[in-house]
C-alpha cells in the first residue's frame, strides 16, 4: 500500500508540475555503485531519481548531456573506466573529459564522488595508486569548475586496497559501505 501511495504521489507531482518547496529533488547518475545505492532507504527526507547503470563509464555520463538542467545531480562512476588509462596522455585526456561530461550535464548544484578504491578478483594493490592519483587530478579539475567533490576514496582504503568491511566482493559495496557513503554525502548537501 506505501508503495502504491509513493507512486501515486511522484505520478501526480510529474503531471501536474507540482513541486512542493519543502521536499527536495536529488538525481544520482553513475554506475552499478549508484544502481545498487537504496536511495529511498538512505536518503528518506528526499524525492530521489536513480539512473545508475550497471557496467557503465563515461560514454553513459556523456550521453546524459544536458539532461540534469536546474536538478541538483550527484555522480558516481569511473571504476569501469580505469584499464583504458594506460599512459600519462591517456590520464590526461580521461580527466579533462570526465570533467567535461560532468559539466555538461548542466545541474544547478552537482556533487562527485570520488572513484572509490577496489580489489576485485585480487587486483593488487596498484591499481588503487592509479585510482588515487586520478582522484587527485579530478578534485584539482573539480574545484575550478565549482563540483562540489565528495572524497570517500580515503574512508574506504585499508592497507592500499578497499577496506572490506565495506565491500561483500572488492568492487561492490555492502552496506556498511553505503551508510558511510551516504554520511559523507550528507555533509555537502545543500
Amino acid at each position: 500500500m506505501k508503495s502504491k501511495i509513493i507512486i501515486f504521489t511522484l505520478f501526480f507531482l510529474i503531471i501536474c508540475g507540482c513541486k512542493n518547496e519543502d521536499e527536495r529533488w536529488l538525481s544520482f547518475i553513475g554506475d552499478s555503485e549508484v544502481a545498487r545505492w537504496d536511495l529511498q532507504f538512505y536518503f528518506p527526507n528526499l524525492l530521489t531519481e536513480n539512473k545508475g547503470k550497471s557496467a557503465s563509464g563515461i560514454d553513459y555520463i556523456k550521453s546524459m548531456a544536458y539532461s540534469m538542467t536546474g536538478k541538483d545531480v550527484v555522480v558516481l562512476f569511473g571504476t569501469n573506466d580505469i584499464y583504458k588509462l594506460t599512459n600519462e596522455a591517456k590520464l590526461n585526456e580521461y580527466v579533462a573529459e570526465y570533467i567535461n561530461a560532468i559539466t555538461s550535464l548542466n545541474a544547478d548544484n552537482t556533487y562527485l564522488i570520488s572513484i572509490l578504491p577496489r580489489n576485485f578478483n585480487n587486483e593488487g594493490k596498484g591499481i588503487n595508486k592509479k585510482i588515487e592519483e586520478l582522484n587527485d587530478r579530478i578534485k584539482q579539475e573539480a574545484i575550478k569548475q565549482n563540483i562540489t567533490f565528495v572524497d570517500v576514496y580515503s574512508k574506504l582504503l585499508k592497507d592500499e586496497s578497499i577496506n572490506m568491511q565495506y565491500s561483500y566482493d572488492g568492487l561492490h559495496l555492502n552496506n556498511y559501505g553505503y551508510e558511510l557513503l551516504t554520511y559523507e554525502l550528507n555533509k555537502y548537501l545543500k
